[in-house]
C-alpha cells in the first residue's frame, strides 16, 4: 500500500473544472452520493459525498528507539525524533505530511452517473422514477432494466465518456479536501480500499451501475467493475492512468486478474512487462496482479481443504484465499479474467 507521493503526474489534475453537469436528483438514496441536483460546481461541499475511509495520518503506531512508525517516512523521521523527542504522529518528523481522507467507491459513482447520463438524459430510455423504483427493489422484477444499466458505458475501457466522470470526481474531492491538518502539516487525500470496499458495500444500497444492496463496491481506487472492462488490459491501464493525479493523491491502487494462460512462457512475460511499463509511463503509480483462473477460485471455495496454501492479492495486501470471508472471496472471483 503506497503512502508517499509519486514522482510524476498522472495528468488527471491538469483540468481544474469538472464536467459532471446536472445529472438530476437523489438517485442513490443518499447511500453513495449525496443529493446532487447540480454537480457542476466542484467547490460546492454538498455536490459529491463519495464514501470515504478516514485514514488520518500514521496513527497506526508510534516510534521505537528512533525508528519511525511508518516505513515510508523512516529515513526522514529518524534524526528528528531523536533530537526533538516528539512522536511521528505529533509532528516529530522533520518533513511531515498527513494522510487525509481515503476515497473508496469513486468508480461505482462514476459508472452510476454514466448510467443516469446515458439512459435518462441522453437516450431517454428510462425516467428517474423508473430507475428509483428498480433500485428500491434491488432490481428484483426489473431484470431488463438491470441489463440496460450494466450494458451502459463503464469505466476501464479507455473511453472518455465514463473515464472523464471518474476523473472529475477525483478532482472535485481533491479541491474539497483540507490541505493542512491539525498539526500544521501538509495533508493529502489518498485512494485505496484494502477491504473497505467490502465493508462499505454492506452499508450501501443498490446502485445504477448494477451493484446489488450490501454487495461490495469496486475494489481499490482505479480498478474496473468486475466484468465491465471489455477492451482488454491495455485499455484498462490507460483508463487507470488518466483519472487520478498521483502527485495530488498520496496513494493509488489498481488490481488486475489474469488467466494463467495469458502469462505463459517468455511471450506472456514480455507482454506483462510491456503492460506495466506502459502504465507507469502514462503516470500510473501502483498495480498488483492475481494470476489464477476463476475456476480454481470457485473450486477452492467448495474444497478449501485442498487449497490451504493458495495466496491471492486482495486490495493492498496478500492473504490465504480460504481464510477470507465469503464476500471478499466472491469479490476476487468476480474480477475480470484478463487475457492479451
Amino acid at each position: 500500500m503506497a503512502h508517499a507521493a509519486a514522482g510524476r503526474g498522472g495528468g488527471a489534475g491538469d483540468e481544474g473544472d469538472d464536467r459532471l453537469g446536472d445529472l438530476g436528483g437523489d438517485v442513490f438514496g443518499g447511500l453513495l452520493l449525496g443529493e446532487a441536483a447540480d454537480l457542476a460546481d466542484e467547490h460546492d461541499g454538498d455536490g459529491v459525498g463519495v464514501l470515504v475511509e478516514h485514514a488520518q495520518g500514521f496513527h497506526g503506531g508510534g516510534a521505537d528507539d528512533g525508528v519511525a512508525a511508518d516505513a515510508d517516512a523512516g529515513g526522514l523521521a529518524d534524526v528528528a525524533l531523536r533530537e526533538l523527542g516528539d512522536d511521528l504522529v505529533d509532528g516529530g518528523a522533520r518533513y511531515s505530511f498527513g494522510d487525509g481522507v481515503c476515497m473508496v467507491g469513486v468508480v461505482d459513482a462514476a459508472n452510476s452517473l454514466a448510467v443516469v447520463k446515458k439512459l435518462i438524459f441522453e437516450d431517454k430510455k428510462l425516467t428517474m422514477g423508473q430507475l428509483r423504483e428498480a433500485l428500491a427493489a434491488d432490481f428484483e422484477g426489473y431484470e431488463e432494466l438491470e441489463r440496460m444499466c450494466i450494458a451502459a458505458p463503464k469505466y476501464g475501457n479507455d473511453e472518455e465518456y465514463t473515464d472523464q466522470i471518474a476523473k472529475d470526481i477525483y478532482n472535485i474531492c481533491y479541491n474539497l479536501h483540507e490541505k493542512i491538518d491539525h498539526l500544521g502539516r501538509p495533508v493529502m487525500p489518498s485512494a485505496y480500499s484494502v477491504t473497505g470496499h467490502v465493508a462499505f458495500g454492506e452499508f450501501t444500497g443498490t446502485l445504477p451501475n448494477g451493484k446489488k444492496a450490501k454487495k461490495p463496491l469496486v475494489d481499490a481506487s482505479v480498478s474496473a467493475q468486475g466484468g465491465t472492462d471489455k477492451n482488454g488490459p491495455t485499455a484498462l491501464v490507460k483508463s487507470a492512468a488518466k483519472i487520478i493525479d498521483t502527485v495530488k493523491y498520496s496513494s493509488n491502487h489498481l488490481n488486475m486478474k489474469f488467466h494463467p494462460t495469458a502469462l505463459r512462457g517468455m511471450d506472456g512475460a514480455r507482454k506483462l512487462l510491456s503492460l506495466i511499463k506502459t502504465y507507469f509511463d502514462l503516470g500510473g503509480y501502483h498495480v498488483q496482479f492475481n494470476c489464477i483462473s476463476g475456476e480454481t477460485l470457485r473450486d477452492a471455495q467448495l474444497h478449501p481443504e485442498n487449497y490451504k496454501e493458495l495466496v491471492v492479492r486482495v486490495a493492498g495486501f496478500s492473504a490465504y484465499f480460504v481464510t477470507l470471508d465469503k464476500d471478499t472471496q466472491d469479490d476476487i472471483v468476480r474480477r475480470t479474467e484478463l487475457t492479451f
